[in-house]
């Protein structure tokens, strides 16, 4: 493990969910890209039958064309009340906050935050959104529309606001937007909160919703062809896409102490501004070529150990080349072993188009998967390397197949490019988890699993995600199962406890479960109800005595985690870290809460 100098201003990875084109979570944003998918495309049918409502309603006659992009299938959805929100404020909320609120407690759930773990804490909330392209589009809607709200649901200030609200969060919130490189602005705004002990950890958050997606707005630098094309010989222009992401992050020594679940570690995020160049919008390779090299040097790393990057790559004439030549220029000067020292560069806007404020977190959120699984994904589209880029002696590659990320025993590193139209740039290095704490696995010993949710339906659907997940990962150790879905949940008033002590005991249980209690195989079921304060007590208390003689010896703790699974069910939530304080218990990456599809779309005359 490395020692406390090392990792003093290092931060990790600890959670993320996302929604991308395609994709309605981080597991299946990987896995169309290892399968080489393009999710850009038409608008979808029912979005394009809103979208012509709206221009009628705001007197548009003529008939628009919509943009070929990288499209959300839907932004109208929100469990509104899952959040506390009533009808009314709900359909007045932007899409974009009703989609981040969501995925932004899937985030924290991911990491095993959930419920009530980082309730009133002092965590940090950046969010990356470009707040002129939506905000007033969305309340322009509105006003015509008969839906009437409070000013709060256009704000785009409370795209942020609104979930520090929700999770009583006192650590600095804030939207960032720097164009597109919002997300990763926000990422070391985050990081530098944290350093400065505003907050403990922090939630960053990337924001891009087209609501207006007319092809005739246009700003010179979309594809023709409907394709993003980077790095090739044939590349048009880029493609838009939409998109909702969020991480949770903290410093390294405390994800550690906590037993954290590490997607990947940060070493360093740097920022700079273009300044002055042959245009407001046009890139500075001076500024991009000092902005990586410090970045390298903060992180303490040189070009041989840095073997992938995931460039900003939008295909365009004018930014890939210039791009990529200054990566040349980075790795000519420092790489001198080029044979042996191979570097793959890719984009993943090739697959989902340029997200513009959530496109830096898309690149990460790839970057965290490929360090979590070593693999290197295909850049699709890419046939031919652009004349213009002279990659001689470089070691530097387009990678055009999913491979093993095999570094000869070297620890996986990896930079991540996000440059705005503003001129403001961010690079990030990330750099692979070896976790060196021990993970015996004791199947002997018998806790309680427990799930809940607030309805019948959500927790048969949550069953069905848990069953699947114990038959995919049977080598997941029983007692991290066990340990996340207690204390990083939210607490239903729909419960379901089994009492088992492997994976597969679980899996075994899980598929007998038949809606209804099973004391025989110890599986309990119950629907919360209203305790007195008598019966309250005692049950508090029995529920602590449990927690606090479960490691006794296996026959008793069988009994004690019975007792607990009867508990639970009956309304009581046990004091899970006293039940867990003495074990090697960590966070894993559990499947995540079920969300109600409620429909909110404007009504117009």
């Amino acid at each position: 493990m490395e020692n406390e100098k090392m990792i003093k201003n290092k931060f990790a990875i600890i959670g993320l969910d996302c929604r991308f084109p395609g994709a309605t979570c981080a597991d299946e944003f990987w896995d169309n890209i290892c399968n080489g998918i393009e999710s850009v495309g038409s608008l979808p049918r029912e979005r394009a039958s809103k979208m012509k409502e709206q221009m009628k309603a705001l007197g548009v006659k003529e008939e628009m064309e919509f943009k070929v992009q990288g499209y959300l299938n839907d932004i109208n959805s929100f469990d509104h009340d899952f959040f506390g929100i009533i009808n009314r404020e709900a359909v007045a909320m932007s899409p974009a906050q009703r989609l981040f609120m969501e995925v932004a407690y899937h985030a924290l759930e991911d990491a095993g935050y959930g419920g009530t773990a980082l309730y009133g804490s002092d965590t940090g909330v950046f969010v990356g959104y470009i707040a002129d392209l939506e905000s007033q589009n969305y309340l322009k809607l509105i006003e015509i529309s008969k839906d009437k709200g409070t000013p709060t649901g256009a704000l785009s200030s409370n795209l942020c606001g609104r979930f520090s609200y929700y999770m009583n969060f006192s650590g600095p919130s804030m939207l960032i937007d720097t164009a597109c490189s919002s997300s990763l602005t926000a990422l070391n705004m985050a990081c530098n909160s944290i350093i400065n002990g505003e907050c403990q950890q922090a939630l960053v958050g990337g924001v891009q919703i087209d609501l207006a997606p007319y092809n005739n707005v246009r700003i010179g630098i979309e594809s023709a062809s409907g394709h993003v094309k980077p790095f090739d010989q044939e590349a048009d222009g880029t493609c838009s896409g939409e998109g909702v992401a969020a991480i949770l992050i903290k410093k390294m020594e405390n994800a550690i102490a906590d037993k954290d679940n590490i997607y990947a570690v940060i070493d360093a995020v740097g920022v700079n501004q273009d300044g002055r160049s042959i245009g407001l919008s046009a890139p500075n390779p001076s500024a991009q070529k000092k902005l990586i090299s410090d970045t390298f040097m903060m992180a303490g790393k040189t070009t041989a150990d840095i073997s992938y990057l995931e460039a900003h790559g939008t295909g365009t004439g004018l930014g890939d080349p210039i791009e990529m030549n200054v990566l040349a220029s980075i790795f000519r000067d420092g790489n001198k072993n080029r044979e042996k020292n191979k570097c793959a560069v890719g984009s993943v806007k090739a697959n989902i188009g340029h997200l513009y404020a959530a496109s830096g977190l898309a690149g990460i959120i790839k970057c965290c998967y490929m360090l979590k699984c070593q693999l290197i994904p295909m850049t699709i589209n890419f046939k031919k390397i652009n004349e213009k880029i002279k990659w001689e002696n470089t070691g530097l590659y387009i990678n055009t197949k999913l491979i093993n990320w095999d570094t000869e025993g070297k620890k996986r590193c990896c930079g991540i490019s996000n440059f705005g139209f503003s001129g403001t740039n961010c690079h990030v290095i990330l750099e692979e988890y070896e976790d060196s704490r021990q993970s015996e696995i004791r199947e002997s010993q018998y806790y309680p699993f427990v799930i809940s949710e607030d309805s019948f339906s959500k927790l048969n659907s949550m069953i069905k995600k848990f069953l699947y997940f114990v038959q995919k990962k049977k080598k997941t150790r029983y007692i991290d199962v066990c340990y996340t879905a207690a204390i990083g949940r939210k607490n239903g008033k729909v419960r379901l406890a089994i009492n088992a002590n492997s994976v597969s005991m679980l899996m075994e249980k899980l598929e007998l479960y038949k809606e209804a209690t099973d004391s025989k195989n110890d599986i309990y079921m119950g629907n919360v109800r209203v305790l007195d304060r008598t019966e309250a007590t005692e049950l508090i208390e029995a529920a602590k005595s449990c927690c606090v003689h479960n490691n006794s010896g296996d026959a008793k703790q069988k009994i004690n985690s019975r007792h607990l699974c009867e508990l639970y069910v009956a309304g009581i939530t046990p004091e899970w870290e006293e039940l867990y304080k003495d074990t090697d218990a960590r966070k894993i990456s559990l499947p995540l809460c079920e969300y109600d599809k409620n429909e909110f779309s404007l009504v117009f005359e």
